[in-house]
């Protein structure tokens, strides 16, 4: 691993669902198509994956406060690194660096935040992620959902 970026929890379990089949292009789906910030949904479904009751609407509210920060430096470079890719590829792959470190640090936020959660019964992070969509005031197509789930 990259001496630059951070061992979490949440980043290493995004690593590994990430790969799994369906999951980048339900991934792509999520954020290009309905504006979640796929991040965030992956802390949700690590949060309850991990044990802990799902988000309430203020929690959301409360974690994305949270985080807002460390997510404004992932939307400031995501633009410059598509740009990038029809311009130069040493660029491109030096955004894409760097995108993938400033997500890895908002998910070490993420991680944190979430952190103190009381645990429960483990759940499949269904009712986070619709918390969530919701939150956004959109409404998710349940093959989606099931794709990102996995």
């Amino acid at each position: 691993m990259d001496p630059d970026f951070h061992v979490c929890p949440l980043w290493t379990f995004s690593l590994a669902h990430y790969s799994k089949s369906g999951v980048k292009d339900a991934c792509l789906r999520l954020q290009d198509e309905f504006g979640l910030d796929v991040n965030v949904a992956l802390a949700c479904l690590w949060h309850e994956r991990r044990g802990a009751t799902p988000l309430s609407r203020g929690e959301l509210a409360a974690l994305l406060d949270a985080v807002a920060e460390p997510r404004a430096r992932v939307q400031r470079i995501r633009p410059l690194r598509r740009e990038a890719k029809s311009v130069d590829d040493a660029l491109y792959r030096a955004l894409k660096r760097s995108e993938l470190l400033a997500e890895n640090l908002l998910q070490l936020a993420l991680c944190q935040a979430l952190s103190d959660r009381p645990g429960a019964p483990k759940g499949d992070g269904r009712a986070s992620l619709e918390g969530y969509a919701e939150q956004l005031a959109v409404t998710l197509p349940e093959a989606l959902i099931d794709a990102f789930l996995a």
